[in-house]
């Protein structure tokens, strides 16, 4: 139960709040009209005030390390290296290729096949990773664009630059090399 775990991360949306456990389980609460919570098509209740098991992970085998959540989405890293998502799609924030909303975790592709992605990020209405050869990929409404499908983060010269950690803000991309 929730309050026998050991909470590792906590990580706040704008109207949600997610919670890793050390035996790697996720729970959420908050606003769930998007499907953010991750706990499967529920239209009967779009906000809860207590924490929930998201049992949608437990059922597809999922452990997430770690946990990042933008406005309407939640996204997790799991101990495969895998990057799963649900909530919004609205601003193509799960790679989904469509706006609809996502409501059971969904595998997020497009970067190369056999990328080890190190770090997470989502904020707000969009979402990067930074990989273990030091590349940033960026995918979402990103910097004021329109919605963009998994894009590499180059410089003006074009060369990507060896990122050892990022941080990602409402229109903004620190990177630390």
């Amino acid at each position: 139960t929730w309050e026998s775990e050991k909470i590792t991360q906590v990580v706040f949306g704008n109207s949600h709040v997610c919670a890793l456990t050390d035996t790697k389980q996720l729970y959420a609460w908050g606003d769930n009209k998007f499907g953010q919570l991750g706990l499967g098509y529920d239209f009967n209740e779009d906000h809860y005030k207590h924490p929930q098991l998201c049992e949608q992970l437990t059922k597809i085998s999922l452990k997430p390390v770690q946990v990042e959540c933008g406005d309407n989405v939640t996204v997790i890293l799991t101990e495969r290296g895998e990057v799963w998502g649900w909530g919004t799609g609205e601003t193509n924030q799960l790679c989904t290729g469509h706006t609809e909303d996502v409501w059971i975790p969904t595998r997020i592709d497009g970067f190369p096949k056999g990328t080890k992605v190190e770090q997470l990020l989502a904020r707000n209405i969009n979402c990067a990773i930074v990989t273990d050869s030091g590349v940033v990929w960026v995918w979402g409404w990103t910097f004021g664009e329109k919605p963009v499908k998994m894009t590499p983060v180059e410089d003006s010269k074009g060369k990507i630059h060896d990122v050892t950690t990022a941080a990602l803000g409402h229109s903004s991309l620190l990177l630390f090399v």
